[in-house]
């Protein structure tokens, strides 16, 4: 029976055309045409068409299938019977070859019904090039991918997390105290859009900045957990420099490769020898043994010969930023049933916050919650200046000891006596040096040309 699907909609498509009548061999049967392509974003993005006839059975009338196609009808694989022989005749079999009466009456009837179902000129005529989405008719151009589409990825449905949890304390009553406090905020990740201009990746938006605009501080707060500072703190900055060598065959050939003398090494030493006024004196055999040297692997020819090598110019060169790693350890003692609580809420929080997220149809996996770690002292709790700035963070590990004092201790209603929690953060970016001077206070226009009065220098402490 014929059956259809709309193709205005996304997604797999089956239909099933009217049957058609084609005459070969003196003899007229009626056919149908299955089509199968899957839509995506308005194309036709992977298409199979099959031909079939109907069969009566014990159990009554049946589709039966001929042939497939994969590629929009140029091409025919004919099925075969259970001995291995093809049910079509050979006739029939060439009928169906680009151009054969039976493979035009089988476009023609695929695209009818294609048509009737929505779908578009374009969508039909990829559908009878090929599943064309990539080879779109003439006078037709394909949309290209773009930045947006790529940033749209950032869309993939995801499983509902967890939205919020509480503001946590330990000890319980230190927000009373007056004590210098770490305080961690569960923020919901946040990719970085790529800019269509520069094709560089925007800033993540920071909604604890004091000129975040309204719109920034929208961004998704968690929680958080606030606690007294561990006994440790210190950090560590560190910038990637490696030692590298460039001899003279290495400058010679770059040399060569940006005057658009690809290959003409020689040429480039020549050249170098003759403004530095080296000819002769054996200068240019001891050139031509190191060149020998790189060319053929050989180690050690210069020096062999002559007890000298060539000047590899060694020196220490910056490779990259690197990210900042921070460790921390609790121990975690509850005084009552309701610090107790707190405690366990507080593990869960950590634990929980940094699981990674499922999608719902399973192929990808979501990044965890991020946290932001700040150092904070004083009565109104401002961010510590003479203690280290922390970036945005990833929790890379969560370690709990439940028993730090080596024995299996509880309280009545089950709590251990006391807990030791380990946490590995990482700083999702790396430091730049204009970080420190934003957060001094200047600012930069768009040609990095910064504004501020000078005294803002060093106004934020030790900084990150």
């Amino acid at each position: 029976m014929p059956s259809s699907q709309s193709w205005t909609t996304e997604g797999s498509k089956t239909s099933i055309s009217k049957p058609f009548p084609v005459k070969i061999e003196n003899s007229t049967t009626n056919y149908t045409v299955k089509t199968e392509a899957n839509i995506s974003q308005g194309n036709v993005t992977a298409s199979k068409l099959t031909l079939q006839d109907t069969v009566t059975t014990r159990s009554g009338k049946q589709d039966r299938e001929l042939a497939v196609s994969t590629d929009g009808g140029k091409t025919w694989i004919p099925t075969k019977d259970a001995n291995g022989n093809a049910i079509l005749s050979e006739n029939q079999v060439k009928s169906l070859q680009s151009g054969g009466i039976l493979n035009k009456a089988i476009k023609n009837a695929s695209k009818a019904d294609a048509k009737t179902n929505g779908a578009t000129d374009k969508q039909t005529n990829q559908l009878s090039n090929g599943n064309a989405a990539s080879t779109p008719p003439a006078g037709q151009t394909d949309p290209k991918p773009t930045v947006k589409d790529l940033n749209d990825l950032a869309k993939i449905p995801g499983i509902s997390p967890r939205d919020t949890y509480d503001n946590l304390t330990y000890p319980q009553d230190i927000n009373n105290v007056g004590s210098d406090l770490i305080k961690f905020t569960m923020l919901k990740y946040q990719s970085r859009p790529v800019s269509e201009t520069t094709l560089t990746f925007a800033d993540r938006v920071n909604p604890f900045n004091t000129k975040a605009s309204e719109e920034d501080k929208k961004r998704i707060i968690k929680g958080n957990v606030t606690m007294a500072i561990q006994p440790s703190v210190n950090d560590r900055n560190s910038v990637g420099w490696s030692p590298l060598e460039m001899d003279a065959g290495a400058t010679a050939a770059a040399i060569a490769s940006l005057t658009g003398m690809t290959g003409d090494v020689a040429g480039a030493v020549d050249a170098a020898m003759k403004t530095a006024e080296l000819e002769g004196n054996g200068i240019r055999t001891a050139i031509n043994a190191s060149l020998a040297e790189a060319a053929t692997g050989t180690k050690g020819l210069l020096t062999r010969v002559s007890g000298a090598m060539v000047n590899p110019n060694l020196e220490l060169l910056f490779t990259g930023p690197q990210l900042r790693s921070f460790n921390l350890t609790f121990k975690m003692s509850p005084r009552n049933p309701s610090e107790a609580k707190q405690v366990k809420k507080i593990i869960r929080f950590f634990k929980q916050g940094m699981a990674v997220q499922r999608t719902t149809i399973g192929l990808f996996l979501k990044s965890p919650n991020t946290f932001k770690l700040q150092y904070l002292y004083g009565a109104d709790k401002k961010e510590h200046e003479y203690l280290p700035r922390i970036k945005e963070c990833a929790l890379l590990s969560c370690d709990v000891n439940y028993t730090p004092m080596n024995s299996y201790m509880t309280f009545n209603d089950g709590s251990m006596v006391s807990y030791e929690m380990s946490l590995q953060f990482q700083e999702l970016e790396p430091i730049y040096e204009d970080d420190y001077q934003t957060l001094d206070g200047f600012a930069f226009d768009k040609k990095g040309n910064r504004s501020g009065e000078e005294t803002l220098n060093d106004s934020a402490g030790v900084g990150y």
